[in-house]
């Protein structure tokens, strides 16, 4: 099928004039709400469904027939390695139909962060008690060789998480690729979903984010979540004041130096050879970043989003 891009208008919605959906395919711990939270920020009357079952899109009608859709400018399903019953790896989630979905422009758009600093967050967050999923580190090893060795092959159906937390030029070419207006206005904020960051925790949230969530409040699902953990949301409100554009998220990796249950992860010549051509860096046996040569290996950082139909798993 012939590419077909949403570009952005005035109003944040795809040219086409459909709506937009994507599904969102990433490990934990790569910035996937952060990420979220900004796709969210570039479209009109977004709706977000968190950590969905990996076999969600074997009926067109849990989204055809989903009243949180009806009038949503954005759809945004996420998807997660997770303990879910009949969970497998990210790679088998069952890919969203586009031609059964004729209202919205379809993309999957997987995201990826690189090994050292991802690792080294899980493995803060499993030690906080945010992490949902499986804290062994041979499966997830193999879990992010296979995403990055699809990267390599098809680097349009990523979002690198390192390029786009640092780079704007990254950021705007997503936004052209997907349509939406352009914002930055999200990216001082650190969600509270999923725990917030592994190392600095959640911000407090802004009044423009709070009254853009009115709707979610009003919600019989709020006011559940509020009465089993009052406590919790109102703790929310008087948050240190965390600013997400601060974040040192390319030296998570430090946390591991001298770890010894991190020595399989930094000896792995595959995860470095990946790392290094993706990330263009990677961290030796013997625990120190090696930057690459400016011209060695293919570098990702151009990698973009594509409609549905182009994003092929192996």
């Amino acid at each position: 099928m012939s590419l077909n891009v949403a570009r952005p208008d005035a109003t944040g919605t795809a040219k086409t004039g459909r709506r937009v959906l994507l599904q969102v395919i990433g490990l934990q711990r790569s910035g996937n709400h952060a990420i979220i939270g900004w796709l969210s920020s570039l479209f009109e009357r977004p709706v977000h469904l968190n950590d969905l079952p990996h076999d969600f899109f074997c009926r067109t009608e849990n989204v055809t027939e989903n009243p949180a859709f009806a009038k949503a400018g954005c759809c945004i399903l996420s998807f997660e390695d997770t303990r879910r019953p009949g969970a497998g790896p990210l790679l088998n989630v069952g890919n969203l139909d586009s031609s059964r979905l004729s209202e919205f422009d379809c993309h999957v758009v997987y995201l990826l962060r690189d090994p050292y600093n991802l690792w080294a967050s899980r493995v803060k967050a499993k030690e906080a008690g945010k992490l949902t999923c499986s804290a062994r580190l041979e499966p997830f090893m193999r879990e992010w060789t296979d995403l990055a060795r699809l990267c390599v092959a098809q680097p349009d159906a990523f979002i690198l998480y390192n390029s786009w937390f640092g780079s704007q030029a990254y950021r705007r070419q997503v936004c052209a690729r997907l349509g939406g207006r352009y914002s930055e206005r999200t990216l001082g904020e650190v969600t509270g979903a999923g725990g917030g960051s592994s190392f600095d925790g959640a911000s407090r949230p802004s009044i423009r984010t709070i009254l853009g969530n009115l709707g979610y409040y009003r919600s019989a699902a709020f006011r559940r979540r509020l009465f089993r953990q009052p406590g919790s949301y109102l703790a929310r409100l008087f948050l240190r004041s965390v600013d997400g554009r601060q974040l040192q998220v390319d030296r998570r990796w430090q946390y591991l130096a001298g770890r010894e249950e991190a020595q399989a992860l930094f000896a792995n010549a595959e995860v470095q050879a990946l790392s290094r051509e993706i990330f263009g860096f990677h961290v030796d046996a013997a625990g120190q970043r090696v930057v690459a040569p400016a011209d060695a290996g293919v570098r990702l950082a151009g990698a973009r989003p594509v409609p549905a139909e182009r994003a092929v798993r192996p």
